[in-house]
């Protein structure tokens, strides 16, 4: 399955570099009054759709969503340099495609629009006619900061190579346009799916990106500020043979590409002089709970490794803000172990590992990677005495499937609690489990954590992939279960003599 919830993430990382327009503040009155008064203030979206010389700027703001928000809000801040429809059919002339083109490309498009607005963060937030001078102001927009240059030339106004041919229209109290009989196309910024494709020691990885267009075309996007680890050729080779792989097969596998690509996407920015002898875990873009989705950087004598990688080229800074390190091993996530996994490798819940596979239910969440809960497992001594006890065998207990599916959910308390948190709170605590509406009591004695007065932890804060463990000394009952129990077992005892 695809890592949606990344890919999201990674979106929601270009996203949040698009600086915000800046509403006035409430103390200039501008937000004084009803809401419905407060709508009914002009807009920018609003004022120049009345005018039929703007209706293509209108139209494009329409299909930038960052760009609409703001203009459709009455606090907007900002000076925005607004194209005429014959500024932008030259532009569409001199760029060779159509109008349509254009708009649907959406990236592009949103580039030009963001590259037309001077922002609130910036000094220069509101720009009149009155502020050009015969000498440039270079003033940083709101496309990653890039520059216009304003000057009076005569007696008019010049953006770029754009003159001013309507001046110091107010919108409201916080905004001005200059319409401009030119569209205004901003810089080529790099990116790094560009500096990728310009390497030709990353050609597989040129490939691999190709192939998962959500990841295309987030690293497409200039305003991206991440750290992307780049595997060489000669390191994908070298997983191809270890795994047994063609090129194409793997391209051909998207959801393995998906989760190895966004394994080198990493939203810190880091750089190689960030690296220690101490190892420092960073943060990927990988989502799969079924998996560690980090990645250890570490000084090794002189040299930066990244897990097991070795990085052979440093610090390339690609755009505004994003770093790419070129290593000599593709990176693979490490698979995290499941409840099960864990609870089997230990001799002494192999009682309670059998009990596990008898329940369906428990074994479904049991064999989940990303599973997140905590889970108190008594020792194989504590089932042969509670099984003693209530006179039956193991047998009996996990033939029984709905009785053992209760008792294990008892056991489960679905998030993670530690023994620290514990100890450190109030004396007594109760949790839910999974078996609804049965709480368990948990209370410090004697320095040791126990629950329902019963089960002493003997070994805590087990780990078990993304859960927990407290092994414990007792099998827990739910409330007045033991009575119930036993009419299972009168039950059990009945039927078969």
């Amino acid at each position: 399955m695809m890592m949606p919830t990344k890919l999201a993430t990674l979106a929601l990382l270009v996203l949040a570099t698009l600086l915000t327009f800046a509403p006035a503040p409430a103390s200039a009155g501008r937000w004084s009054g009803s809401w419905r008064e407060r709508w009914r203030q002009p807009t920018i979206a609003s004022v120049a759709s009345t005018v039929d010389d703007l209706s293509i700027l209108v139209e494009a703001i329409g299909r930038c969503e960052a760009v609409l928000k703001a203009a459709q809000h009455p606090g907007t801040t900002a000076t925005i340099f607004a194209p005429t429809n014959k500024a932008f059919a030259n532009a569409l002339t001199a760029l060779g495609i159509s109008k349509e083109a254009l708009l649907n490309d959406t990236q592009t498009l949103c580039n030009i629009l963001e590259y037309h607005i001077v922002p609130a963060a910036s000094k220069f937030s509101l720009i009149r006619s009155t502020d050009a001078t015969a000498t440039v102001i270079n003033v940083p927009t709101l496309f990653v900061e890039q520059t216009v240059a304003i000057q009076k030339v005569g007696a008019g106004v010049k953006v770029n190579q754009a003159n001013v041919v309507t001046a110091d229209v107010e919108i409201g109290a916080n905004s001005i346009v200059h319409v401009i009989d030119a569209v205004l196309l901003p810089p080529a910024v790099p990116t790094i799916y560009q500096a990728v494709v310009a390497d030709t020691d990353l050609t597989i990885l040129h490939q691999a990106i190709n192939a998962v267009p959500a990841i295309k075309a987030a690293l497409s996007n200039p305003r991206l500020e991440v750290t992307v680890v780049a595997p060489t050729d000669a390191a994908f080779l070298a997983l191809l043979t270890e795994l047994g792989l063609s090129p194409g097969e793997l391209l051909a596998n998207t959801e393995l590409l998906t989760t190895v690509l966004l394994y080198h996407v990493s939203p810190v920015i880091f750089i190689s002089t960030d690296a220690s002898t101490e190892p420092l875990q960073v943060d990927t873009l990988q989502d799969n709970k079924g998996s560690d989705g980090t990645f250890t950087v570490v000084l090794d004598g002189s040299s930066v490794k990244i897990n097991d990688a070795t990085v052979v080229v440093a610090d390339i800074k690609v755009g505004p803000a994003s770093i790419v390190h070129k290593i000599d091993a593709v990176l693979v996530p490490e698979e995290v172990p499941t409840i099960a996994d864990v609870v089997a490798q230990v001799p002494v819940l192999s009682i309670l590992y059998e009990a596990v596979k008898n329940s369906p239910a428990i074994l479904a969440a049991a064999t989940d990677p990303a599973t997140e809960v905590t889970v108190l497992a008594p020792t194989n001594a504590a089932f042969e005495a509670k099984l003693a006890e209530l006179g039956i065998s193991a047998q009996d207990l996990l033939s029984d499937k709905k009785t053992l599916t209760q008792i294990l959910s008892y056991h489960i308390i679905p998030k993670i609690v530690t023994a620290e948190h514990i100890t450190s709170g109030s004396w007594r605590m109760w949790f839910n489990t999974l078996l609804k509406g049965d709480k368990l009591e948990a209370r410090v004695s004697g320095g040791k954590v126990v629950f329902d007065n019963v089960a002493t932890v003997i070994d805590a804060d087990v780990k078990l992939g993304n859960s927990i463990a407290h092994v414990i000394d007792a099998v827990l009952m739910p409330n007045a279960s033991d009575n119930w129990f036993r009419c299972a077992v009168n039950w059990w005892s009945n039927i078969f003599g």
